[in-house]
């Protein structure tokens, strides 16, 4: 029954969308654990008739409107450059009205489907590293001239990682799922680190444009040539650091396994990769980017990478309520895991630096 009401649904926005479109398939499409993502299949012009419709969840992003607003601008922005990868683009209704509404409340959006493309969570080669570098390099760069006044926070406080630290004393405070005595050494690992997130805050950056969730998984690489097709997944699109991008860059390339794998012994700094990111990032950002923000690459990287151990932590203490688990300590899981990663780039951060000093 479920089903079928969502593909009315789906079948009334795309009627909203393309006023007298016929819908011809709905499949499920990707893993996306925020919103819910079909393909459909239409007789619409545009777009071989292809297109990308996802359940916006409004609860996650509470600004949908702003989400919109940001990627129209960009979208808007990158389509006058000559660029080698596609751009998202984004579907509106004939009044510029970028949200169907349904009548249960939910709402839907559509994009221009891009063809030909596929996406891995877990890189496979030094090649693939040095690509997803260069895409978001690239992106940065073009996005370099796009005034980041312009653009909402999608996501307040996104990476302020002194907020989300504060808060989680509070959650360690109340214990509300009854956790924190057995997640005790995970607890002082943090402890002994979080000097990171009140030092970000004092560097003398810029405030750039950026993705702010540049993840090896927003990537669409060609399926014939392995060649970067399109930067994915533009909600968190939004003022910030560019050292966030770098680092999360680097958080799911350089360990030869899964954020969420429990082989432990497996997690270790593969220079290889680490280099040929270092390489494709700053080919076309270099000119860009300040000298601080070259030199502190590597700390991105250990900023990004605890943030995201705090924020697994405080999901599983907080009782899971934000991350989909698979099973009672997915959470606690993720976070050993990523404070594995950490401490690996502590043991290996003298040849990583010397890495990006190589290719600044």
């Amino acid at each position: 029954m479920a089903h079928n009401k969502t593909h009315q649904e789906i079948r009334a926005a795309v009627a909203f969308f393309l006023p007298g479109c016929t819908v011809s398939g709905i499949k499920g499409h990707g893993t996306g654990h925020i919103h819910q993502t079909y393909r459909v299949s239409t007789d619409a012009a545009r777009s071989s008739g292809r297109f990308l419709i996802q359940q916006f969840n409004h609860q996650v992003f509470k600004s949908p409107e702003a989400v919109a607003a940001n990627i129209a601008l960009v979208h808007a922005h990158l389509a006058t450059q000559q660029l080698d990868t596609v751009i998202l683009h984004p579907v509106s209704d004939p009044n510029e009205q970028y949200f169907y509404i349904a009548e249960s409340g939910r709402l839907w959006r559509m994009f221009d489907f891009i063809d030909g493309g596929y996406s891995t969570e877990r890189a496979e080669s030094a090649q693939q590293a040095y690509l997803a570098g260069k895409a978001f390099g690239a992106f940065a760069t073009a996005l370099s001239d796009l005034d980041a006044s312009l653009l909402a926070e999608t996501i307040p406080g996104f990476h302020d990682s002194v907020s989300r630290w504060r808060d989680f004393e509070g959650v360690v405070n109340t214990d509300p799922a009854r956790r924190v005595q057995e997640a005790m050494p995970l607890i002082e690992a943090l402890k002994r680190h979080h000097h990171i997130f009140f030092e970000l805050p004092s560097l003398p950056v810029p405030v750039r444009i950026v993705h702010n969730d540049a993840k090896l998984g927003n990537v669409l690489f060609e399926q014939t040539s392995h060649r970067i097709l399109a930067v994915t997944d533009w909600d968190t699109i939004m003022p910030g650091c560019i050292l966030a991008d770098f680092g999360d860059l680097a958080r799911s390339l350089i360990s030869p396994v899964e954020e969420d794998s429990p082989r432990y012994d497996k997690i270790q700094v593969q220079l290889p990769y680490f280099e040929q990111l270092c390489r494709g990032f700053l080919e076309d950002s270099s000119a860009i980017l300040t000298t601080i923000e070259k030199e502190r690459l590597v700390l991105g990287a250990k900023w990004i990478i605890l943030e995201q151990a705090l924020r697994f932590l405080s999901d599983y203490l907080s009782g899971d309520v934000y991350y989909p688990v698979c099973y009672s300590e997915h959470n606690k899981t993720r976070t050993i895991n990523q404070l594995r990663l950490f401490e690996e780039i502590l043991a290996h951060e003298a040849a990583m630096q010397a890495i990006v000093e190589k290719y600044a």
